[in-house]
C-alpha cells in the first residue's frame, strides 16, 4: 500500500509537470500498474494467510508476479519520466545556478529511483528462482520485500 501511494504521488507530480498526451499515457500506465501491484500484494497476502485453501501452483504464482513485476515496471516508468522531465528542464535554462540545482535533482532521482527499481527487480528474480526451479530453499525474497516498503517510505 505504501508503494502504491508513493507511485501515485509521483504519477500526479509527472502529470502536473508535463501534461502532454505521451505523459498522460505514461501516467495512466503508472497508476494502473501501481493499483495492480497493490492488488497483487493484497491477494498474495490473503492466499498466504488462508491455510484452508488448497495450494494451486498457478494461483500462488500469478498474484506475486503481478505484484513484483508491476512494482518494478512502475518504478522504471517513474524514473524514466522524471529523468526526461528534469533533463528537458535543464536544457531549457541558461542560468548556471538553476542548471546546477537541476543536475543535483537528476543525480538524486537516479540514486533514489533506481535503488527502489533495483530492489524490486532483485525481489522478482529471487522469487522466480525460488518458486520456478526450487533452487533457493529458503525465503530470501522476504528480506527484499521488507526492505522495499522501507525504501519507498524513506528514499523518495
Amino acid at each position: 500500500m505504501v508503494s502504491c501511494t508513493v507511485q501515485c504521488f509521483f504519477a500526479r507530480r509527472i502529470w502536473i509537470l508535463k501534461c502532454t498526451w505521451i505523459m498522460r499515457r505514461i501516467v495512466v500506465c503508472i497508476v494502473a500498474l501501481a493499483v495492480a501491484q497493490c492488488a497483487g500484494a493484497i491477494i498474495f497476502t490473503a492466499l498466504r494467510i488462508d491455510s484452508n485453501m488448497p495450494p494451486i501452483f498457478l494461483r500462488q504464482m500469478v498474484a506475486p508476479i503481478i505484484w513484483l513485476a508491476g512494482s518494478f515496471l512502475c518504478d522504471l516508468l517513474i524514473v524514466g519520466s522524471m529523468l526526461h522531465l528534469l533533463s528537458e528542464a535543464r536544457s531549457q535554462t541558461s542560468i548556471k545556478s538553476t542548471e546546477s540545482i537541476i543536475t543535483k535533482l537528476i543525480i538524486l532521482t537516479l540514486q533514489t529511483g533506481f535503488i527502489t527499481a533495483l530492489v524490486a527487480g532483485i525481489q522478482l528474480t529471487i522469487y522466480l528462482l525460488r518458486n520456478g526451479h526450487a533452487m533457493l530453499p529458503n525465503q530470501y525474497d522476504y528480506a527484499s520485500m521488507f526492505m522495499l516498503g522501507k525504501l519507498y517510505s524513506n528514499v523518495r
